[in-house]
């Protein structure tokens, strides 16, 4: 049991050093790397198959429509430059005050707004919501309320 205990301990203390380390390393290289990743067409990839291919997968549900939301994991500091990424590209009044998503006034729910409306505005490619690996396509709509995530 104190061996479970101290194994643990020494995965906790392990993930947070290595979380440390991926923000040491965001604000070293001035945050922009978390944008640079494999861009592949699905048809180019040979990681996708009929299996993993979001398209695929939507089109089993019975629908054409994805989202692109953050992931919950996502450290704050990559949520920010999702923004920061998103807002250079697309229109973000809709999470300004004021805006129809501005609530909940969180990071994470202003994230997953404008990846989605970038994700949109850029053909709803899986590529356009990786994000760093901070994005993820959903199949179920995430709207609320007045904030309509079309």
């Amino acid at each position: 049991m104190e061996q479970q205990a101290q194994d643990a301990r020494d995965l906790l203390e392990k993930r947070l050093k290595e979380e440390d380390t991926q923000r040491a390393l965001l604000a070293l290289k001035g945050h922009s790397s978390i944008f640079y990743t494999r861009i592949r067409h699905p048809s180019s990839d040979p990681t996708v198959t009929s299996s993993n291919n979001p398209y695929a997968i939507a089109s089993a549900f019975g629908t054409d429509k994805t989202w692109c939301v953050a992931k919950p994991s996502t450290i704050e500091l990559a949520l920010k430059d999702n923004i920061q990424f998103a807002c250079n590209n697309i229109n973000c009044s809709p999470i300004q005050i004021g805006g129809v998503c501005f609530y909940p006034d969180t990071t994470i729910s202003h994230a997953s707004v404008v990846m989605n409306i970038y994700y949109q505005a850029n053909g709803r490619n899986y590529w356009n919501c990786d994000f760093g690996g901070s994005g993820m396509i959903s199949f179920g709509d995430p709207s609320y309320g007045n904030c309509k995530y079309d």
